[in-house]
């Protein structure tokens, strides 16, 4: 597996992130679950103790027959 990430933090408690993964087989029985996926986002801190963050991720079978997957989340941090 290789991995990228990268975040760059904005003024007003705005972070944005991206991060890209190539995941792959170490033998060829398993090369059909090979694939690569991408995540691309912004956090924002909307108080002391919560963060959100909506985010976009893509997940790309290196398999010919397969097609990419979209999907979309909000992530939610909440501190004690």
């Amino acid at each position: 597996m290789n991995s990228l990430f990268a975040m760059v933090n904005l003024p007003k408690c705005i972070s944005l992130f991206v991060r890209f993964d190539d995941l792959y087989s170490r033998n060829s029985k398993n090369s059909a679950k090979d694939e690569s996926a991408a995540i691309l986002g912004a956090q924002f801190k909307i108080g002391k103790y919560v963060k959100i963050a909506p985010n976009f991720r893509v997940a790309m079978p290196k398999a010919n027959e397969i097609e990419n997957i979209y999907a979309a989340y909000l992530n939610c941090q909440f501190e004690l």
